[in-house]
């Protein structure tokens, strides 16, 4: 009997082993602890960051601040755009400079261990973040408002939940 319990234990194991490399099971959802995002303001302030946004190649990037509007790939009018914000005809390509500013800024992502892909900002008059939506990845995003009295309403098949006074929690993929 040993031997045809190691032997059914083996196949679940390689079973499981086949869905998880397969991807038949949910995707994991990064969870973000909300005061290192908002410990991450002071950089984002610094250059004055309006959308951040890294798909899985780095094809696919765009960074909005204070120099303007860059993309790296100013041919395929999906990687950058987004609606509401500048329209194609206003990005340009990465330059250096725009290049190693948003490098030091994934670098201060990457030192507080924060997995965001997708950032937009609005900015109120004195230059400060008056509300922000980070994506953490293609289901959940933290979104800032300071001292938001009520939380929007969820659209079909999403859940929003309260984090803090200034802060909640959107999850597409409930």
């Amino acid at each position: 009997m040993p031997f045809r319990s190691r032997g059914i234990a083996a196949l679940v194991l390689l079973v499981l082993s086949a869905v998880v490399l397969g991807g038949c099971l949910p995707a994991h959802k990064a969870r973000v602890d909300v005061s290192d995002l908002e410990a991450m303001f002071p950089e984002l302030d610094q250059l004055s960051v309006t959308a951040y946004m890294l798909e899985t190649s780095p094809d696919c990037e765009l960074f909005m601040y204070a120099r303007g509007a860059f993309s790296a790939n100013l041919d395929d009018e999906s990687c950058g755009w987004v609606q509401g914000h500048p329209p194609p005809s206003s990005l340009v390509k990465f330059d250096q400079r725009a290049r190693d500013d948003l490098t030091t800024l994934k670098g201060a992502f990457a030192e507080r261990d924060i997995p965001i892909s997708l950032a937009f900002i609005s900015r109120g008059s004195d230059g400060g973040i008056r509300r922000a939506t980070f994506a953490a990845d293609r289901c959940v995003s933290y979104e800032y408002q300071p001292a938001w009295r009520s939380l929007p309403e969820a659209e079909k098949n999403e859940t929003v939940t309260p984090i803090d006074a200034n802060w909640w929690k959107r999850d597409d993929c409930p």
